[in-house]
């Protein structure tokens, strides 16, 4: 099975955000916030890692080491918004590896009490998934 998880360093990840003008996606923040809780709690350095298309795995997979405009081009258009998972944290060091799903909860006009919320989640399918890590890219400036 072909590995379409490609991982970065919270520094690619914070440096492809501040270069946003518009809206920062809200899976990126989360990443970047949980990937920092993570690397204290296993105590070792934490990637992380998005499912990628195809075409951008592919880019990315095929160079011994691709350029800074490629990785902001993949992190902008590459990651799969179809997949179930919206980011992965992986720590080699610490043999580790996370998925996490987000889920919003009282948007709009949702009844946003706590009963409500425990028959969201408890209506939530319940799914889980090997993560086979992939190739990670650093930036040094």
């Amino acid at each position: 099975m072909k590995n379409l998880v490609q991982c970065f360093t919270r520094t690619v990840v914070t440096a492809f955000l501040d270069s946003l003008d518009e809206k920062c996606p809200f899976e990126l923040i989360a990443a970047v916030m949980i990937q920092r809780l993570y690397e204290e709690q296993w105590g070792a350095p934490t990637l992380i890692g998005f499912y990628m298309t195809t075409k951008y795995a592919d880019l990315l997979a095929g160079r011994g080491a691709p350029d800074w405009g490629l990785i902001m081009e993949a992190l902008r258009y590459g990651r799969d918004e179809h997949n179930e998972i919206d980011f992965v944290l992986v720590s080699e060091e610490a043999d580790s590896k996370a998925e996490f799903q987000l889920k919003r909860f009282g948007l709009g006009k949702q009844n946003r009490s706590t009963e409500n919320l425990i028959a969201y989640l408890n209506g939530m399918e319940r799914t889980t998934r090997r993560c086979h890590q992939s190739r990670f890219y650093e930036y040094t400036p």
